[in-house]
């Protein structure tokens, strides 16, 4: 049977401590406080009296709650001049008080052990009361309850999640040398995970190779790249690849293909493809896989090397690989993109000639290149296709039909898919809306913008710079700089923003309104680029 347990302490205020819940035991630990004269327990929810109820309580009757007092308790002597009864820190603005030298452990019932201390740990770490942790894990010890692997593994997570690494590495070596390799393996892997700073899984992986001369295998190394990776953490990751490579490990395939991948994510297609030809030539073991090739062919359709990703193809025919769905959606995404429709279309249709099956992925990708071309007549067969094939599109796929249908100044039937869509109940987002706004705009239908813009902010849609630009763009190109001035001061400015004003009030000639732009813009601290440099190099010869 499970209890509610709630345990409060008579200050000058009567503060909730904490809950537990326990089968037969209650285990709470009274932190921050030197002098604690009572304690009161107040036990409800007991449908029955249990066997093991500690000597002192009476059992309660059904429904109604009781309370006890516990046998008198005396912590630490207090310092001189310390209050007997303190408040809880921070209530009247004062720093709060040190926690005493030794918190004290209650224990009713039966006696503690460490799976039930474990288990108050897993509780503390997942609501992050670190110290509150590390000081119940210190006086579990002080209690001769011998910790377990897991016991450490808590200490030196909470310690990590703390910013202490090295304190973390210190505590995590006290376990026994069999269970080790795996506990550091899971405190790297924490250390690894999103929202985490990738200096300390740095330095935790420093500690535990220099310092305790740990011998990780190489699947840990492997975690640790592919994690830094996934969270955009490309420059820790390489030096993860660097101390790996120096102690003899090998390249593993997923290791080299997360690089590659981590690095075209962030914009660096180009050094991700030398870092794969740096691989090739040092690591005489290293054999590419599908995955590596499929990093690769991707970062060569950014940089724009569509024959490269003919030629990687032909290798890959004369060896004898076959390529799947994700190595062909990324070729024809490298050729649309770069604006070859035919060759697109041709690995797409080589594609299903070999017998592999499209996905929703593969379709949009074509689908989105033919948009992107303004062949919006081609796209419906595909839409079909889909159908048939039951890939069904997703808000992506249809997204890039309205822009098609934008580019070629087809509004209204844009504006057909849209409202076919919220019929059919699918939330269109804030990039379509945008999208809309900005044909309106170069179309000059201003109103039916705004009427736009409205519909969004009443279904709680919140638009970003990005349309609040196209709105500005619209208003400057008709004219109405004020206006856009006006709507300007209420976002957050880019340099987009800016350089249209500057374009609005240089058209009109008006220089008090070039003037006042330019002071905005250099008061903003926005590192300017190429296009508002040469508008705001014509404005000044206006005002000179």
């Amino acid at each position: 049977m499970i209890y509610t347990t709630s345990i409060s302490i008579n200050t000058p205020k009567k503060y909730n401590i904490i809950k537990i819940y326990t089968p037969n035991y209650l285990l709470a630990i009274l932190f921050r406080y030197s002098s604690i004269q009572r304690l009161t327990f107040s036990v409800s929810s007991l449908h029955r009296p249990p066997a093991d109820l500690p000597r002192g309580i009476s059992a309660p009757a059904l429904g109604k709650k009781t309370a006890f007092q516990h046998r008198r308790f005396e912590s630490s002597t207090p310092p001189p001049g310390r209050p007997a009864a303190m408040s809880l820190p921070g209530g009247n603005g004062e720093p709060p008080p040190p926690p005493p030298p030794f918190p004290s452990l209650i224990k009713l019932g039966r006696a503690v052990t460490a799976r039930h201390v474990d288990r108050f740990l897993t509780v503390l770490l997942r609501r992050r009361r670190h110290r509150l942790l590390a000081a119940l894990a210190s006086q579990a010890l002080a209690n001769a309850i011998a910790p377990t692997p897991r016991t450490h593994l808590l200490a030196a997570s909470a310690l990590l999640d703390s910013a202490r690494p090295r304190d973390a590495a210190q505590r995590l070596a006290l376990a026994s040398r069999t269970a080790s390799r795996r506990l550091w393996d899971a405190l790297l892997r924490r250390a690894c995970a999103g929202g985490g700073d990738p200096r300390h899984a740095l330095e935790l992986l420093s500690a535990a190779i220099e310092d305790h001369g740990m011998v990780l295998s190489p699947s840990t190394y492997c975690e640790m790249v592919v994690l830094l990776c996934a969270h955009g953490e490309v420059d820790c990751a390489l030096r993860v690849f660097d101390l790996m490579t120096r102690r003899g490990c090998q390249v593993e395939d997923r290791v080299c293909s997360s690089i590659v991948s981590g690095l075209s994510r962030t914009g660096k297609a180009g050094a991700g493809l030398d870092f794969y030809e740096k691989v090739k030539s040092q690591f005489s073991g290293f054999d590419p896989g599908l995955v590596t090739l499929t990093s690769v062919v991707h970062a060569l359709g950014l940089e724009g090397r569509t024959g490269e990703m003919a030629e990687l193809m032909r290798e890959m025919e004369c060896k004898g690989m076959n390529a799947d769905a994700v190595f062909y959606g990324s070729m024809v995404h490298g050729y649309m993109s770069r604006g070859f429709l035919m060759e697109g279309l041709r690995e797409h249709r080589s594609m299903l000639e070999k017998g592999i099956e499209a996905d929703m992925i593969n379709y949009t990708t074509v689908i989105d290149g033919l948009c992107r071309e303004g062949s919006v007549e081609k796209v419906m067969g595909f839409l079909d296709e889909m159908e048939r094939v039951d890939a069904k599109p997703n808000l992506i796929t249809y997204t890039s039909l309205v822009g098609g249908f934008c580019k070629r100044d087809r509004l209204e039937d844009a504006f057909s898919i849209v409202r076919k869509l919220e019929q059919t109940g699918v939330v269109v987002d804030e990039y379509v809306y945008s999208i809309l706004i900005d044909s309106l705009c170069k179309m000059e239908d201003l109103d039916r913008a705004f009427s736009l813009l409205t519909e969004m902010e009443n279904k709680g849609i919140k638009a970003s710079i990005i349309t609040y630009n196209a709105i500005i763009n619209g208003l400057c190109k008709a004219g109405h700089t004020e206006k856009a001035l006006e709507i300007s001061e209420g976002v957050a400015a880019d340099n987009f923003t800016y350089s249209t004003l500057l374009h609005g009030y240089i058209k009109r000639g008006d220089i008090t309104g070039v003037m006042a732009i330019k002071d905005r813009l250099e008061g903003s601290g926005i590192s300017m680029d190429v296009v508002t440099c040469n508008v705001l190099i014509k404005a000044s010869f206006m005002i000179n």
